[in-house]
């Protein structure tokens, strides 16, 4: 099986250390970012990597300043019943 039925997320205002964590527990190489319960983004280990090259060692990241943000397509039913994306 290549995918899982249970999706690990992560919350922006988590920091990256939390993330490497959860990568290295569960050789993960990318992590879904969730706000208030939706999804905004996805996290990857490179994206990590690169961010913490540019910032001063010892400085703390946090999920929201290294992830790439992703617009969700929302759907609505209008009264006819069909969907508007």
């Amino acid at each position: 099986d290549a995918m899982t039925s249970h999706v690990i997320t992560i919350s922006m205002d988590a920091s990256v250390r939390d993330v490497r964590e959860i990568f290295e527990a569960a050789s993960f190489h990318h992590l879904v970012v969730t706000e208030h319960h939706r999804v905004v983004g996805v996290i990857s280990d490179r994206e990590i990597e690169l961010a913490a090259a540019r910032r001063p060692e010892g400085a703390s990241l946090r999920v929201g300043e290294v992830m790439r943000a992703i617009q969700a397509a929302e759907s609505v039913c209008s009264n006819s019943g069909s969907m508007r994306w």
